[in-house]
């Protein structure tokens, strides 16, 4: 069985790495004394996978996890075992256990949505505005590094919505 789990990366943390939120939630299942399974070979490690990966100085309040468990447990265990043991800035809110043949995180996650802040009300204004042009255009085009290099691809198809009120930017 699997449990997929809920967590929020607060802003007293957002500037802590992905390689250090996995620690953080590795020594979080270590401490909760949960049945979590572990990987064969000659260095075990939980089998703990992450939706997506978010920025370090980002905050997140609905960061998906994947823990495979070695027996079945129940949400609420889950949960308060878990809570117990993290650190507070990384608040667990949800938990669903799932069959071993439900389809993987990644294969499942279709959008994210951020909220960004731009501390300068002129810049604000003026990055606001020019939301209409932008969308207007026929390709929106950026950089993407890849194994074999950086390669130019159009990011309009990705963008599922975008404007702003205030300071705040809003993307989907």
């Amino acid at each position: 069985m699997r449990m997929i789990a809920v967590f929020e990366k607060n802003e007293r943390i957002r500037h802590i790495g992905h390689l250090d939120i996995q620690r953080f939630v590795q020594r979080g299942l270590r401490r909760s004394g949960l049945p979590v399974a572990y990987s064969n070979g000659f260095s075990p490690h939980i089998l703990v996978t992450f939706a997506s990966a978010l920025s370090t100085g980002a905050c997140g309040k609905r960061e998906i996890m994947d823990v495979t468990m070695a027996e079945p447990v129940t949400e609420s265990v889950f949960l308060e075992r878990m809570n117990r043991a993290m650190p507070p800035e990384m608040r667990l809110s949800e938990a669903r256990a799932v069959e071993d043949r439900h389809p993987a995180l990644m294969a499942t996650l279709k959008a994210a949505s951020y909220d960004i802040l731009i501390r300068d009300p002129e810049e604000a204004k003026e990055i606001i505005g020019a939301i209409p042009t932008m969308m207007g255009m026929e390709t929106i085009s950026a950089f993407r590094k890849t194994k074999s290099g950086t390669k130019e691809v159009d990011i309009k198809p990705m963008i599922y919505a975008l404007n702003g009120k205030g300071q705040h930017l809003y993307c989907t």
